[in-house]
Order: structure tokens, then C-alpha cells, then sequence
């Protein structure tokens, strides 16, 4: 005799894979000054399964981990990943920060993008004074600073502003108090704007 089982009724409970949505899926940190630095954030959020999902997060300069290298989500909850932008040079950056999960993922990185922008100069004032015997002197008087910017000068007393810092060297062309000669330039001819 046969007999044909139709069915079979089995119990159990079974888990399911975790799977988790990452996003944004790019961060572009616009215009940032070299020497300084920008960060942005994106999330990895848990969206199915029962089991937790794990993993880390990892990218390369100009680009760093400022948090959420290494992240834990279960149950719906989410993990903030902060990224940092640094260029140490002018010009375009892009990158990516990797995400290794054993979960499924939507997306397996996220792109970065950046533009490192050099500062703007810094600017100061440069100050000409005369004296004659120990006296404030003023009138006409030709000179030259020579530096990161060089310029003229026809007078004395001058007021020089938004110059760009660094050292200057004052050269004396002609001119001054009748039958006066130059005898020194105090406290010297090369000085530092900074």
C-alpha cells in the first residue's frame, strides 16, 4: 500500500536580515579656507529585519571621521555619521566615505566633495615720518617701499593702510628739507608689518 502525504505542518520562528537605508547619499562642503575645516553629517538608519546591524565607516584626506566610525543600529533606530572636511591646498577635493556592513544597504559609500579656498590676505598700515634735529618735519620727500607689495611715497608724514603684511624695505630717492642730507632711518630700513 502507498500513502501520499500531502502536507506537512511545521512551527517555528525564523529572523530576518537586517537591512538598513543610508543617506544623504552626497555631502558637498562648498567653499572652505585652507587651514581650516567644515563638517556635514549623513544617518544610517535600521529599516527591516530583526537582527541589529553593525559596522564602520572609513574615508581618506582631506577627509576624516569626526564620529559614527564604528555605529550599532536595531529596532528602527539610527546612527549619525559626522564627516570633516580639512584641504591643506586650494582646488577641488572629492572622496567618499565607505560603509562595511554585513546588512543590506541601499548604498555601499557616500560621496564627498569639497573646494579649498585660499584666505584672504592680511592687511595692515604703514606709517613715514620725518624728523629734522630731533623735530617733527613735514613736506615733500621721494621714496620707495620695497616688499609683498611695493608702492611710492612723495610726502612725509604718510599714512599707508590695507597694505599686505610682510617685510618692507624703505628706500630713500631724494627730496627733504633744503640742504638736509639723511642720516639714518630708524629703527631700521627693512621692518616687519605683521
Amino acid at each position: 500500500a502507498t500513502t501520499n502525504i500531502s502536507s506537512v505542518a511545521l512551527t517555528g520562528s525564523g529572523t530576518a536580515s537586517a537591512q538598513v537605508t543610508i543617506g544623504p547619499g552626497s555631502i558637498n562642503f562648498s567653499d572652505v579656507q585652507v587651514g581650516s575645516s567644515s563638517e556635514g553629517t549623513f544617518a544610517i538608519q535600521h529599516v527591516l529585519g530583526t537582527n541589529a546591524a553593525s559596522g564602520t565607516v572609513s574615508t581618506s584626506a582631506p577627509y576624516s571621521i569626526v564620529s559614527g566610525g564604528s555605529w550599532s543600529v536595531s529596532n528602527g533606530s539610527a546612527a549619525e555619521v559626522r564627516i570633516r572636511y580639512s584641504p591643506t591646498s586650494a582646488g577641488a577635493s572629492s572622496g567618499s566615505a565607505a560603509i562595511t556592513t554585513s546588512a543590506i544597504k541601499n548604498i555601499s559609500s557616500v560621496s564627498l566633495s569639497g573646494n579649498g579656498i585660499n584666505p584672504p590676505p592680511q592687511k595692515g598700515a604703514i606709517m613715514v615720518n620725518a624728523t629734522l634735529d630731533g623735530n617733527a618735519w613735514s613736506g615733500n620727500v621721494a621714496y620707495s617701499l620695497s616688499g609683498p607689495t611695493p608702492f611710492t611715497g612723495t610726502t612725509a608724514p604718510a599714512d599707508f593702510q590695507q597694505r599686505d603684511v610682510g617685510t618692507y624695505t624703505l628706500n630713500y630717492s631724494s627730496g627733504g628739507p633744503a640742504n638736509a642730507t639723511l642720516s639714518n632711518i630708524t629703527p631700521s630700513a627693512t621692518q616687519t608689518l605683521g
